[in-house]
């Protein structure tokens, strides 16, 4: 029903409910209901009042129940917001996108070569070898000169031998490996007694004449080494002087199966370094020496350069550090007499090569081994101290040709 409020500027104004302003001074009122009115700027105040409890409430997570909604009059009408157009950008020109190249024509690879011909047996073997190097069926003629020059004491007596002898081979080349190692056989044609004391003399002459004709194999790595000899047996002969007051023993052999490798590890003799001068290398050594023990160590290789007076052969010394290891127990089982004791030394261990750098192979070479030493002999029951000096010398000429010499001759021993 309609009713009457009053206004500040005192003007009476009848009114339901809603809102109404004064004509008077033109102040808003508003009629919530029940004879209740408020000014628009408090019922407003209100409202957002009533929102923000509502919205703190609800953050901090109360249980309390929300209050009634309270109806917000609408306020006035807010025009709305000019529509501004945006302005027309011009779309950016299309890129480019250039043309794909065209792929390119498969060109075929050229046709293989057809496979060579098979090589026919040996062929292959041969072709791998160095030029002046050798092939199957190359003879090489060998001719060594043994000098041989022992002095001993037994009981105070001394004693002594010598012995010169000339061996000479052929040697064939049965095989040329892909390596560059080879197979040979080795064949002794002729063997000369050249000089020998009288004690020796006999037992060698016979020696050297049933060495001649035999035959044994050598396998020779590719650096020119001898690895094997097959087929040499040459065992130590013993000689008893039962007339000597001595009751000396002679223990002599022309040349051992190590003694046959190290003449043909010379033959066939390669670098290990380039020749130029100062240039050295080394290979390990050993010589079994039988009864009288073992020897072991190195070879050391120096390069000297030209040869004096030799055109354009090459001088290659070397020298053995060896070191004497006593004999194994037995090893003097095949003897009449025991060595109980076996120490030695060298002296001098070494020697020369002459080498042809155009054909690669050995020309000539000399060497020299000269040791002392000391053996305990057991013979009867009794062991007797026995002071040896022993100096061998090869001289060794490779193909055909006089022998050749590069220290001479080894002087006979002297007292000391």
């Amino acid at each position: 029903m309609p009713m009457t409020i009053h206004c500040r500027c005192g003007r009476e104004l009848a009114i339901a409910r809603g809102r109404i302003d004064c004509p008077s001074c033109g102040r808003c009122h508003v009629v919530l209901g029940e004879g209740r009115a408020l000014p628009l700027a408090l019922a407003a105040a209100a409202a957002f009042a009533v929102v923000a409890v509502g919205l703190l409430g609800a953050l901090i997570g109360s249980t309390r129940p929300a209050p009634a909604p309270v109806a917000v009059l609408p306020g006035p009408e807010i025009p709305p917001a000019p529509v501004i157009e945006p302005e027309l950008v011009p779309p950016p020109p299309p890129k480019l996108v250039p043309a794909p190249e065209p792929m390119p024509v498969p060109v075929p690879p050229p046709p293989e070569p057809p496979p060579s011909p098979m090589p026919r047996a040996g062929a292959l073997e041969a072709a791998v070898e160095p030029p002046g190097r050798y092939k199957v069926g190359d003879v090489i003629q060998q001719t060594v000169l043994v000098s041989r020059r022992s002095k001993y004491t037994v009981a105070g007596v001394d004693l002594a031998s010598s012995s010169d002898y000339r061996l000479e081979s052929s040697i064939v080349i049965a095989k040329v490996h892909a390596d560059g190692s080879l197979a040979a056989t080795q064949t002794i044609a002729a063997a000369k007694l050249l000089d020998a004391d009288r004690d020796s003399k006999a037992g060698l002459a016979a020696a050297l004449e049933k060495a001649q004709g035999r035959k044994f194999g050598i396998a020779i790595a590719a650096d020119g080494s001898a690895t094997a000899i097959e087929g040499w047996d040459d065992p130590i002969r013993v000689e008893r002087k039962d007339d000597d007051p001595t009751r000396s023993f002679r223990l002599s052999a022309l040349v051992d199966a190590d003694g046959w490798k190290e003449l043909a590890g010379l033959t066939f003799f390669q670098p290990g370094a380039p020749l130029k001068p100062k240039s050295t290398w080394a290979n390990p050594t050993a010589h079994e020496w039988g009864p009288l023990g073992r020897w072991s160590g190195r070879t050391v290789f120096a390069s000297v350069g030209r040869a004096a007076g030799r055109g354009a052969l090459e001088r290659i010394d070397f020298r053995h550090d060896l070191s004497h290891a006593p004999p194994a127990a037995g090893a003097d089982g095949a003897l009449p007499i025991r060595i109980a004791k076996a120490e030695f030394r060298t002296i001098a261990a070494g020697g020369a090569i002459l080498y042809d750098p155009v054909t690669a192979r050995t020309v000539s070479a000399d060497e020299l081994f000269h040791v002392r030493g000391s053996l305990a002999v057991a013979l009867d029951g009794l062991i007797a101290p026995v002071t040896v000096e022993e100096r061998q010398s090869f001289q060794l000429v490779v193909g055909e040709g006089k022998e050749q010499e590069l220290f001479g001759r080894p002087p006979a021993l002297r007292k000391e």
